[in-house]
This record gives C-alpha cells, structure tokens and sequence, in this order.
C-alpha cells in the first residue's frame, strides 16, 4: 500500500490504515487513524513533510491501483521514527476531533 500526503508528489510506502472512534465519558469525540510509513527518512524530513495541512488530505492505494481517500485529521498526536540495521519504519497518528475544524 501506498499514502501520499495533501500537496506532496511522492508516495511512501505504508501499512494499511487502521482508524478507531474517539470516546470521552462514554460520548463519541472524534477519530484516530495510525499506520506506518516505510522510508529511509530523517526526523527533518519528517517535520517537512507531516505537517497539519498535509494530513487534511491522504490518499491510498492497494497493491491492485484502487484508491480511498481519507479527509479531515489536522491533529498530530504521536510520531515514532524506527531505526534498525536493514530499514526505516515511521510510526504515525493522527486525529480529528469532533466539532473541530
């Protein structure tokens, strides 16, 4: 699979998104999506090209060229870079919460 980012030309490599209903006191409060990107990219990198207006926007596509387009999260809530001797992985999360713009 494959994202690519609001305004970016470069498609990374990912796993399948997974989103999860937000609940506060029982009350529906909005959403969160999490997937991993597979890049050799730098913590710099990172900042420039996950930012609040890029992830209004992210677009999918499976292994068979079919796209879903996922649109709303503004909020960055965890980011994780690993390093490891053979690959890069970035970890992300991303939210949006309900009546928030």
């Amino acid at each position: 699979m494959k994202v690519n980012f609001k305004d970016n030309a470069t498609s990374y490599d990912c796993s399948e998104p997974v989103e999860q209903k937000i609940f506060r006191s029982g009350m529906p409060a909005g959403w969160a999506i999490m997937f991993q990107i597979f890049a050799d990219l730098s913590s710099t990198e990172v900042d420039e090209i996950i930012t609040p207006e890029s992830i209004s926007e992210m677009t999918f596509t499976n292994e068979s060229e079919e796209t879903f387009i996922v649109t709303g999260y503004s909020n960055i809530t965890a980011c994780t870079i690993r390093h490891s001797d053979t690959s890069t992985r970035i970890e992300v999360q991303f939210t949006k919460m309900e009546g928030v713009n």
